[in-house]
């Protein structure tokens, strides 16, 4: 069976009116659709006869009460793609209809205009329908109150001691939602710094927001910097909502006395308990400018400082190397004034990887983290919380390999009578991938975790035909035999214009149309196939035969029908899952630096034919044993890549 001979190429074979401000933050995150009223000129509002038959179903209208010019109306039905586009809110027995934007199949969204509250205000019941150029929903019930502008009103403030940047909550009324105008809130009072006694005079507006989907009863602000002095201290005096509508009406509540005390920043809590290279460390506290993200829409801006984190203690190497001391200044990524993201990476120190944090691969860190705050340009003393005693063990560096499965992978499971179980087949190959490498700190995932840096993470991409054209397998094409596994952002996958450059095939990739190279009968004949293709596998056959001459089906894989034809399913996606899996396993296992790993750059694979060896070459590798058939030795890694795996890896971790 022939091999590619630089490495990696592993062988070639209910109806309701809607009046009640209910609270709907999720509709809230959703962006609001830029659609109008449209009066009497538009379209008919009365949906004509001879509708066509639809499956759409109006089953709720939510909405702001009152309705104010801008107010966002919702409604939520199913099948609303049957009616197509674009919608309309048709009031029946008026003149009004309201443009729509889908959303889904299962919601639209729409904006009220000045004009229509004028003319149906104070007060509408009738009956609404959904209607697209296609069809239209059955009329539904509903009764609006309009108005042009509500009153704001303050009824109670949030909590007495806050910090700089929390989001401070108010309560009470008149709160304009997104669409309907603008909420600031004033300071008016005096300002007492904690430190030096001084006192000033505060007069200071700041945006504020709706946080719920059509309730008007509750805003936040960012709350911020009233004194002069970077620090904490004491406001005493009032609070005042105004507001804008987008007609330009403007409302003042009354005063709500308040009495507020600034608080120094404060580190609450750090995860994980432990981590390796690459890991997201996720800081939780309170008073942390310098955020750009996190904010409610509307209060993102300016922020009044920066914020930086500084670890201080000693880290002991795993190795039993020297105590390391430990004095580092950390640059987080904020989300709000509460919660900070900062990395481990990794970076290369004589071949070998290391914490940037502490210059070791593994080991324990003790001592303590604490928040900096600083002003704008850095000019001033800084502002600091206590510190928070830490401890973080960091274990080996593992690896993390996203396992991708492009389109053609879909294309060739058809060909192998095994379409409709993609799903299974897929988690069968990162099962397989994952028994092979169950001693070692190897992850296999399908989507780029939240918790690592995307340039820590490895990708292998599983198509279908070989793109270079030679029947592989699978081919690494990564550049260079990466011993040490220095590189953790490899991608197996797409074309490597540097590999092609040394006359090498370029497309990398787990490529399952030359499975079927073992098959005495693939689709196009074994004479269309690549030269030097492997004889015909007897076993291959046998086990795909029977859903290749007739599709396995998903009731079959959960056990219905006849006992036999459930266990063929069942064997041919065990087998396939196996069959691509060792081969996924085979090209990470170059990735990582095997085989040979300390032997010549140029040795890919074992130089002897050992029964199980997962890294042999693919000509040495039966099918017989690539799918673990009865009496197949066991694969392995051999010689001394369990060494290697558990020094550049580490152990598994408990997931």
């Amino acid at each position: 069976m022939p091999d590619d001979s630089r490495r990696g190429g592993y062988g070639t074979p209910g109806l309701r009116p809607l009046r009640t401000r209910r609270r709907h933050l999720w509709l809230w995150l959703l962006p609001v659709a830029a659609c109008a009223s449209s009066g009497p000129g538009g379209p008919e509002t009365v949906a004509p006869d001879g509708i066509p038959e639809t499956r759409a179903v109006l089953r709720e209208v939510r909405h702001p009460s009152p309705l104010l010019p801008g107010s966002p109306i919702t409604l939520i039905g199913d099948h609303l793609e049957d009616l197509g586009g674009p919608l309309r809110l048709v009031l029946d027995d008026t003149p009004w209809t309201i443009p729509c934007e889908a959303r889904s199949g299962q919601e639209a969204r729409g904006l009220i205009e000045a004009e229509m509250v004028r003319d149906l205000g104070p007060r509408w019941a009738g009956t609404v329908r959904l209607r697209g150029p296609q069809a239209s929903t059955e009329a539904m019930s509903v009764d609006f109150d309009l108005d042009e502008s509500i009153p704001p009103l303050l009824a109670r403030a949030g909590a007495s001691q806050v910090h700089l940047e929390d989001l401070w909550v108010l309560h009470g009324d008149g709160v304009l939602l997104p669409g309907e105008g603008e909420n600031r809130l004033g300071f008016r009072g005096t300002w007492t710094g904690e430190g030096s006694g001084a006192t000033g005079t505060v007069s200071r507006e700041v945006p504020l927001v709706a946080l719920e989907a059509e309730d008007r009863t509750r805003g936040g602000v960012r709350f911020p910097l009233l004194g002069p002095d970077f620090g904490p201290g004491r406001f005493q005096g009032e609070v005042i909502l105004q507001t804008r509508t987008i007609e330009g009406i403007i409302g003042q509540s009354p005063p709500l006395a308040v009495d507020l005390r600034l608080a120094d920043p404060e580190v609450l809590a750090v995860e994980p308990v432990e981590g390796v290279l690459g890991q997201r460390v996720t800081v939780t506290g309170a008073g942390w400018p310098g955020a750009t993200t996190g904010w409610p829409e509307g209060l993102e801006g300016d922020s009044p400082g920066v914020t930086t984190f500084r670890i201080q203690g000693l880290f002991r190497p795993e190795a039993g190397e020297p105590q390391v001391p430990v004095d580092r200044w950390l640059v987080p990524d904020l989300l709000g004034g509460t919660v900070a993201h900062l990395w481990v990476r990794a970076e290369v120190q004589d071949d070998r990887l290391v914490s940037d944090w502490f210059g070791a691969r593994s080991g324990t860190f003790e001592g303590t983290i604490q928040a900096v705050v600083r002003p704008p340009g850095g000019a001033g003393p800084p502002w600091t919380s206590r510190p928070l005693p830490w401890a973080w063990p960091l274990r080996t560096t593992g690896q993390a390999v996203v396992v991708r499965f492009l389109p053609g992978f879909d294309e060739s499971l058809d060909r192998l009578g095994l379409a409709s179980l993609g799903p299974e087949v897929r988690q069968a190959i990162r099962a397989a991938i994952d028994a092979i490498y169950r001693d070692y700190d190897l992850r296999v995932l399908e989507d780029f975790p939240e918790d690592l840096d995307p340039n820590h993470v490895s990708i292998l991409e599983i198509g279908g035909p070989d793109p270079n054209g030679r029947g592989l397998l699978g081919l690494d094409n990564t550049p260079g035999k990466d011993v040490g596994n220095l590189r953790l952002f490899d991608r197996i996958g797409g074309a490597n214009a540097e590999v092609q450059a040394d006359g090498f095939p370029g497309f990398g990739g787990v490529f399952l149309d030359s499975f079927l190279q073992w098959s005495a009968h693939p689709p196009q004949g074994r004479e269309a196939l690549p030269a030097g293709a492997p004889e015909a596998e007897p076993a291959f056959d046998v086990v795909f035969d029977p859903v290749r001459s007739r599709a396995a089906t998903r009731e079959e894989w959960e056990g219905t029908g006849d006992r036999d034809r459930v266990a063929q399913v069942r064997e041919a996606v065990r087998v396939l899952g196996r069959l691509v899996g060792e081969t996924a396993a085979h090209e990470i296992g170059h990735s990582l630096g095997l085989a040979n790993p300390y032997g010549p750059s140029t040795s890919y694979h074992n130089a002897t034919d050992e029964p199980g060896c997962l890294m042999d070459a693919g000509n040495a590798r039966p099918f017989t044993e690539r799918a673990a058939l009865p009496g197949a030795p066991e694969t392995r890694f051999c010689h001394d890549h369990p060494a290697y795996l558990r020094d550049v890896l580490g152990p598994r971790r408990p997931p």
